[in-house]
């Protein structure tokens, strides 16, 4: 069940179609967030079988476009890509970095505001709680 997840990251897709339930536990929720995380703009259709609670609760935190009840018809859903497809909007990408290079970029304004806290006030002043 690795070849999903390795095309999402090393190929450009405009379109996942995908179940939530595949043969081994978490497949289709690895596979729309790799799909979420690599390629954001690609349109996620979730397809679903019987509706109880926990799927569709774990489908919702998925964030698909579209969450698509079994059965459907074939026309139906290439309308519904179609429309999607037409009205897809480019998102911005958001910059990521890791905690490190966050840290490492503010060290000196971190270490300025601990010393500042971290000394103490002069005698007879009343400590207060830094918030």
């Amino acid at each position: 069940m690795t070849e999903a997840p390795n095309r999402i990251t090393t190929e450009s897709f405009d379109l996942l179609i995908t179940a939530l339930h595949m043969p081994n536990p978490g497949d289709g929720f690895t596979v729309v967030t790799a799909m979420r995380h690599s390629q954001s703009d690609a349109l996620t259709l979730l397809v679903r079988g019987y509706p109880d609670v926990q799927s569709a609760m774990v489908a919702i935190l998925l964030e698909p476009d579209e969450i698509i009840v079994k059965p459907f018809e074939v026309g139906s859903l290439a309308d519904l890509v179609r429309e999607k497809m037409l009205a897809r909007k480019p998102t911005a990408r958001s910059c990521k970095n890791r905690v490190g290079v966050i840290l490492q970029g503010s060290i000196s304004s971190i270490v300025e505001t601990w010393l500042l806290r971290a000394k103490p006030p002069p005698r007879g002043t009343p400590r207060r709680l830094i918030q």
